[in-house]
């Protein structure tokens, strides 16, 4: 008797092929939701990105405003700029003020990205005022655009204290 036991205490038990196929079927479910997760996350990152790169440009038409006593002017032949020239104008107009050309560009902008690579573009529209200080505060008009809706919830836009807000709730529910 003591034999038998000893025998059978010995045997391993293997796993069978159905705890083998739900072991896959576990691991497949949670790979598929940490990848649902993560990219949620990585959205969540691009548009906080997006909205710091946008506060950082509004901070540089701010101190262009306070440096010089008006908005940035384009020049009479602003009509027939190309793209290129008219972000070049925007991008050098405060770049004194330490804005980088990178920061012209939302991550999640996936075709000015590659043209921003040939050419020089941006993810943001500058509003274009007359020379007088006030005015840029005066109307409570948008001071940058997003173009197009990037994040799924409107088009951001920067309001003249620095506040951003979807296009569909372009005024912040004022």
């Amino acid at each position: 008797m003591n034999l038998v036991r000893a025998t059978q205490s010995n045997k391993t038990r293997g796993m069978t092929l159905l705890e083998i196929l739900v072991v896959f079927a576990v691991v497949a479910i949670l790979a598929g939701v940490v990848i649902s997760i993560s990219d949620s996350f990585r959205k969540r990152a691009e548009t906080a990105q997006c909205l710091s790169k946008m506060r950082t440009v509004h901070s540089g038409l701010s101190s262009y405003l306070i440096d010089q006593g008006h908005w940035p002017q384009l020049p009479p032949e602003a009509m027939e700029f190309s793209e290129t020239e008219y972000f070049t104008f925007w991008m050098k107009s405060i770049e004194p003020y330490g804005i980088s050309e990178e920061n012209w560009l939302c991550p999640s902008d996936k075709i000015n990205k590659e043209k921003f690579k040939k050419e020089k573009t941006g993810s943001y529209i500058p509003t274009a005022f007359d020379g007088f200080m006030i005015t840029p505060h005066r109307w409570n008009q948008p001071w940058l655009v997003e173009r197009g809706d990037l994040h799924g919830k409107g088009a951001h836009i920067a309001m003249p204290d620095g506040s951003i807000n979807p296009s569909t709730k372009a005024f912040g529910g004022r």
